[in-house]
């Protein structure tokens, strides 16, 4: 991914995944030829980026958020 808005959030360069100077489309080429060509880099991104994913399920945001707004309001 390029590294703009959230992504840098979400994404651990050389961790869960890969991140190139935004506007260099060579380095992304280069970062996606990479991971093509190295099953156990791809295998390692996807371990840590799913792992990493689940902090920021919608669903889990949900239930956070439901549990804030229930201290105050009553459903």
């Amino acid at each position: 991914a390029t590294s703009v808005g959230a992504a840098p959030d979400l994404i651990e360069d050389g961790i869960s995944g890969l991140l190139v100077a935004p506007g260099n489309a060579s380095a992304l080429a280069d970062a996606v030829e990479k991971i093509l060509g190295d099953g156990a880099l791809a295998t390692r991104l996807g371990k840590y980026g799913r792992q990493k994913m689940k902090v920021f399920s919608p669903l889990k945001e949900q239930n956070s958020w439901e549990k804030v707004y229930s201290r105050f309001v009553k459903i």
